[in-house]
């Protein structure tokens, strides 16, 4: 028996006759025998348990790598020295309507570009990631279902091979700009919008003053006149006045400088006070036709500005519908939910109030500017 029992089993009987040393001396050579025979065995599973642990960390970390890539927000993609795509994260399918990677393999890196970029990217981009290996910078993507642009901040690289330092596949980590292009709109929007109020606010306050001034003096005139006639000239100069300075307070209010009156209002019962008016006033070539919820809630507006708003509306309508047409006002109630968009109301419970019209509509590259204070397409005296 070689194992260590057997070793210490064998010396004692020598021990017996030779003494302590002797024994010490055979049980040393039979170590040294021990070693030469399994050492190696031991020494090799010992590496092989080490190679074990080094390649469970390996797997480990390519495991977390590659759920880190696939829960990733961004766009990361691999394509090889050809421009084939070979693996896209979901995160990036989704970004370009693509479905599985079966479909990702089927493109070519060009396809993912809106056309008006692609001769961009051959002059800039293609050569800088050869010449230093990288280059990043804005630039449209192209939705491949809906051909849609989508703003992007591209970010592609050229990975080596480590062993021969020659180019080995590109890959890329692409930042979608959508929101943020949205946010920069609406922020150079709210800027403007501040600029032509602070415009408007001074114009308003300058104007308000002068009519104070013709208010004033009409008045004193109409007491010194006795002529019915000349009454009724003063008086329609003094209705006239009176309606500057209506406008000089909306004005104001859109400037932010004048507070408006927001109180409970019933919008149905302001809109059926509206009809004669805006029949009287768009013509006879425009109907008007109502569809008013019957349980409507009751809504904080400012009754003013909700008329001015109904009534500048149905006149743009009927001057889009040339030769007549219908003009339909309805009134409900919604409850929105939370939405991101920064433009949005807030979740609650409001009264919605539609104003619609037979007409051409409006087309798209004018929608974006509708909400424009002084912008219009009317002619000059319109």
């Amino acid at each position: 028996d070689r194992d260590v029992t057997g070793v210490q089993t064998c010396a004692l009987p020598i021990s017996r006759t030779y003494g302590l040393l002797a024994s010490t001396v055979v049980l040393a050579a039979l170590l040294v025998e021990m070693d030469r025979l399994y050492g190696g065995v031991a020494e090799s599973l010992a590496t092989a348990r080490t190679r074990t642990e080094q390649l469970e960390k390996l797997l480990l970390e390519r495991a977390q790598l590659v759920a880190t890539v696939e829960n990733s927000s961004e766009f990361i993609g691999i394509c090889d020295l050809d421009l084939t795509p070979v693996y896209l994260n979901p995160a990036g399918q989704r970004l370009v309507g693509l479905d599985g990677l079966a479909e990702v393999r089927r493109t070519k890196v060009p396809d993912y570009f809106m056309p008006d970029e692609l001769p961009r990217i051959r002059a800039e981009v293609f050569p800088a990631v050869e010449a230093g290996g990288r280059w990043s910078g804005e630039l449209l993507f192209r939705h491949f279902k809906t051909g849609e642009p989508i703003s992007v901040l591209y970010d592609v690289f050229r990975v080596d091979d480590p062993t021969t330092a020659s180019p080995a596949f590109f890959a890329t980590v692409t930042h979608d700009l959508t929101r943020q292009k949205e946010i920069e709109r609406i922020l150079m929007e709210s800027r403007k919008m501040e600029s032509i109020g602070q415009l408007t606010g001074g114009l308003a306050h300058d104007f308000n003053n002068l009519l104070m001034a013709v208010l004033v003096n009409l008045k004193l005139l109409q007491k010194t006149i006795d002529d019915p006639r000349r009454q009724r000239l003063v008086e329609n100069a003094l209705r006239g006045a009176h309606r500057g300075a209506e406008l000089v307070q909306q004005l104001l209010a859109f400037a932010r400088q004048q507070s408006l009156a927001p109180t409970p209002t019933d919008i149905n019962e302001l809109i059926g006070g509206m009809v004669g008016l805006l029949e009287v006033t768009l013509g006879g070539a425009v109907r008007i036709a109502t569809e008013l919820a019957p349980d409507l809630w009751p809504a904080m507006a400012d009754k003013t500005q909700v008329e001015t708003i109904v009534l500048n509306l149905g006149i743009n309508a009927r001057d889009a519908m040339v030769g007549g047409g219908v003009i339909e006002i309805r009134t409900a109630n919604v409850v929105t939910d939370p939405d991101s968009r920064p433009e949005a109301p807030p979740a609650g419970e409001f009264v919605a109030l539609t104003v619609a019209d037979s007409g051409p509509g409006i087309s798209p590259e004018l929608k974006s500017r509708i909400f424009e204070p002084f912008f219009t397409t009317k002619p000059v005296g319109k």
